[in-house]
């Protein structure tokens, strides 16, 4: 009896211990040290692969919570053919992806006939053999292999780097219905894009031991070799995931980037801190302990941001489901449907719900988490 006891125990423990939450860093400092505006963590890892510590700025913002609730914006069920306003298919348009020479991925060409659509499903395929492809004058070797991506993604592939060429989304939820293949041979992505920007859903998959990898990366923020960039990834063993379908989640707000798998978080990344100070002897402890929304006063606040953050604040972004391959082989991902909800980020007030005929009604707009631009005509 002691001995399951214990079993249990400690399967309760290791639960606990699957879901990642960001949510404090600590540092002990010399008594009589002085912070100023900047405070970096050393003791950081996992959060930052790449650079020595995670820096934090101290700075004042003007808050105020979205209390609007999430609204479905797409819904591409795959019930037929592909709703060409939202996805598109990265096709021969473009270049052969060809990873980077420390990329263990082989070499791909993406093509429109590795996306098939039926039975309320999108296949997206790939095959195990080589073929040629010329763009641009020079003939490229790769395997045939299926993407979806949303319509603006491909502007980043031609290096533009304008905001409103960036992407169409910014905040809000992005979920899929999806089932791995069953090998190791592919790698397949669920992820968001826009401007430097990179947010993994999930990174990849091994089957073998389980493992998955959820990712934020700042690709135009280089890490102190002046080579590698800015990378928050973590791996996670949720079990075998291609048994059935799974529903992901990324939920993406001002404060936060919260990964969920079919309802249950295991990963959290905060973007607002605030500080706390006990003294031991002659030491005393910092800790930076990550805020939610509702956990920060309304109006003007002083907190402490993440660098990390950085630009997320003011990129919009869009999704990409792709795949990597590691050795030849036929294999497909299964989609049943990719969903996107927003918050609406305006909210009206009305002084009178029932006003009489001729009397003076005010309605008053505020905006939430969101920038807002106001365009009306020339002659307002």
């Amino acid at each position: 009896m002691k001995t399951k006891t214990f079993f249990l125990i400690l399967v309760s423990l290791l639960l606990q211990h699957s879901a990642f939450s960001q949510k404090s860093h600590c540092r002990t400092l010399s008594k009589n040290a002085i912070i100023e505006n900047k405070i970096g963590m050393i003791s950081k890892r996992p959060y930052d692969n790449n650079r020595p510590q995670l820096i934090f700025n101290k700075k004042t913002i003007h808050h105020q919570c979205n209390p609007n609730d999430y609204q479905t914006i797409v819904l591409e069920n795959f019930d037929s053919t592909l709703e060409s306003t939202i996805f598109q298919i990265w096709t021969e348009g473009t270049t052969a992806h060809q990873p980077n020479t420390d990329s263990k991925n082989l070499p791909l060409v993406y093509r429109d006939s590795q996306v098939v659509i039926k039975n309320g499903l999108a296949h997206l395929q790939v095959d195990d053999h080589l073929i040629e492809y010329t763009y641009d004058s020079t003939t490229q070797t790769g395997y045939p292999a299926g993407r979806l991506e949303t319509k603006k993604t491909d502007v980043f592939f031609n290096n533009h780097w304008e905001v409103e060429d960036m992407g169409c989304y910014k905040y809000g939820r992005f979920s899929t219905r999806l089932k791995y293949p069953k090998t190791d041979k592919v790698n397949f992505a669920f992820w968001l894009w826009g401007g430097g920007n990179e947010i993994d859903v999930f990174e990849y998959f091994n089957r073998t031991d389980c493992q998955i990898r959820s990712s934020v990366h700042q690709w135009n923020i280089f890490a102190p070799d002046g080579i590698t960039h800015a990378e928050f990834g973590l791996d996670y063993e949720l079990g075998d995931l291609s048994e059935k379908f799974h529903i992901w989640e990324l939920e993406w707000t001002p404060y936060k980037i919260v990964w969920r798998l079919d309802g249950k978080t295991f990963r959290t990344f905060y973007r607002y801190y605030k500080m706390k100070i006990t003294h031991e002897d002659s030491e005393k402890k910092v800790c930076l302990i990550g805020l939610d929304c509702n956990e920060i006063p309304e109006g003007e606040a002083v907190v402490w941001e993440l660098e990390a953050w950085y630009s997320f604040s003011s990129r919009p972004i869009d999704i990409i489901i792709g795949l990597g391959l590691l050795k030849p082989i036929n294999s497909e991902l299964l989609i049943d449907w990719v969903k996107i909800e927003q918050r609406p980020n305006m909210q009206l007030a009305v002084s009178d719900l029932t006003p009489c005929v001729g009397e003076e009604v005010i309605i008053s707009a505020s905006n939430t988490d969101q920038i807002v631009d106001w365009k009306v005509s020339d002659n307002l």
